[in-house]
């Protein structure tokens, strides 16, 4: 019996030591698959899954993911579509010229619930809608007079809501193009807007104390433009409701501290995270927290170490699926992090330092981050099983 119980322990403690020497291997599933763009460009952190999860689309840039600098000999960009499971790209959209005058370029696109058609917007505030069939711009949104945060269509495909600069956000027709309503009453920037899942209300929320924002460009020629824009503090997320425009909430997040940089609703629209640079004893800290979106109150405050860092202008902040976990991007480590919504706990660390944004497939079962040279799709029950199962 002891010899039968020694046996089963050496075999135990192999087990253990080869799955430390091996975790990749003994899971059997690849960390990630890697987007590689087919130019001497970088691919752009303006992505979108589709809503079946299959397909990414992505836009090129005329920058040397490496360098950082610009590619000279790059005159043209294209919209791409890839397949999720392969990393394969299965189609070329569309291909357009690289504009000197950068504000040209498109800084936020997402796909139809049919996945037939994009929406794209540029950083002069225009919406464009695209059929992937024939690559073709089968309509044109204009009244926003500045670039947008974030554009969105409605769960039924037929309308589109917008967020921008300009201390707006609007709903559109997507099929005439028409613009239904404009919501106006934040006097910061509109980060957000997106719809509720049924449609019938749209979630915005605007910047605080974010009084001045200057984007130069200077792309393909040698005299930069400045353009700036002011807003006054504003701190608050507000529910519309789609087919009025009429205002029906207003919670405030955020009152005072330095500024509000970003801000995400959960899939069920019960939580809201913020996360915003504060002064405490004197000293500038950057905080995220984590809101009931029904009453205003704050339900819990994630756990920052010394190193989870971010850069200046604050992490990108995404919900799982589920509502239940936040993965953080854009830090200083150019790693990912993934918390707890709940006990503001953080579970992991991915991204190779390479992880500067990241999106969700529908399902949730995958995440897309913007790598230094690639996109990586990161199988997410990959990244949160642990390394050596219990015996």
């Amino acid at each position: 019996m002891m010899l039968y119980s020694l046996q089963k322990f050496v075999f135990l403690a192999f087990c253990c030591a080869f799955l430390l020497a091996n975790p990749l291997q003994a899971q059997d599933v690849p960390a990630f698959i890697e987007l590689k763009p087919p130019t001497q460009g970088g691919l752009s952190s303006v992505t979108a899954f589709s809503h079946d999860g299959t397909k990414v689309v992505t836009i090129d840039v005329p920058y040397s993911p490496i360098k950082c600098e610009k590619v000279p000999t790059m005159e043209s960009a294209a919209i791409r579509i890839w397949d999720v499971a392969t990393g394969k790209e299965l189609q070329k959209v569309c291909e357009y010229p690289i504009e000197k005058e950068e504000t040209t370029r498109f800084n936020l696109i997402a796909f139809s619930p049919d996945s037939k058609k994009l929406a794209q917007a540029n950083y002069k505030g225009v919406v464009q809608i695209l059929d992937i069939d024939s690559g073709k711009v089968v309509q044109e949104m204009k009244g926003h007079e500045a670039p947008l945060e974030s554009i969105a269509f409605s769960p039924d495909g037929k309308k589109l809501a917008t967020a921008s600069l300009d201390k707006t956000a609007r709903i559109w027709d997507a099929e005439s193009g028409k613009e239904l309503q404009k919501l106006e009453g934040h006097t910061g920037f509109v980060l957000s807007a997106v719809f509720s899942p049924d449609g019938k209300e749209v979630l915005t929320t605007g910047s605080n104390k974010a009084h001045m924002r200057s984007m130069i460009f200077n792309h393909g020629t040698d005299k930069e433009q400045t353009v700036t824009f002011n807003a006054d503090n504003d701190g608050t997320a507000r529910i519309w409701d789609a087919e009025s425009g009429k205002e029906l909430k207003q919670l405030e997040l955020y009152k005072g501290g330095d500024a509000m940089t970003s801000a995400s609703i959960s899939p069920d629209w019960k939580k809201i995270v913020v996360g915003r640079w504060a002064f405490v004893a004197g000293e500038r800290e950057y905080q995220i927290r984590v809101y009931d979106a029904e009453s205003g109150l704050e339900l819990t405050k994630l756990d920052m170490d010394d190193k989870a860092k971010p850069f200046q202008g604050g992490p990108s902040l995404t919900f799982f699926p589920d509502g239940r976990k936040i993965v953080l991007a854009y830090m200083e480590d150019r790693n990912a992090l993934i918390y707890d919504a709940d006990s503001g706990k953080e579970l992991q660390r991915f991204g190779n330092g390479c992880a500067t944004s990241v999106i969700f497939s529908p399902d949730g079962k995958k995440i897309l981050a913007r790598g230094l040279n690639a996109l990586h799709i990161w199988n997410v029950e990959t990244l949160l099983r642990p390394a050596i199962s219990n015996f």
